[in-house]
């Protein structure tokens, strides 16, 4: 399966999380970098990752490589950005993509938050 095909599996994949989780998800998403190139992206979260939000980028094995350009776009725009293994996120498991949405955590409007995610506890 070439690139192209696995970011479609993957895209479709978080497309299906926004519905079953209650998350707003874009997906694919185009970010620009500061000199106007468009970069292509598997997705932009709205409320995870931090307060602008965050994108989704692909992990690129074997050469363990990550998108310098899709890097610099989303500091450029003060996004959080994660890189995810294509191969396991090209199909939807509920409890794997709770678990990285937790991880990046949430930082929407608590009237969006998802039911299933708990709120942090509060320090005193």
């Amino acid at each position: 399966m070439n690139t192209e095909q696995k970011m479609k599996r993957v895209c479709d994949a978080w497309r299906i999380a926004a519905v079953a989780l209650s998350i707003k998800v874009e997906a694919p998403y185009v970010i620009r970098t500061r000199d106007g190139k468009e970069v292509a992206c598997i997705a932009h979260l709205v409320d995870f990752g931090g307060p602008n939000g965050m994108i989704i980028g692909l992990y690129s094995r074997p050469a363990s490589e990550t998108d310098k350009e899709l890097k610099s776009a989303a500091e450029s725009k003060g996004l959080f950005y994660s890189f995810i293994n294509a191969d396991f996120y090209e199909r939807y498991d509920e409890n794997e993509f709770k678990e990285a949405l937790t991880d990046w955590g949430f930082f929407g409007d608590e009237d969006r938050r998802p039911n299933w995610l708990r709120k942090p506890l509060k320090r005193e």
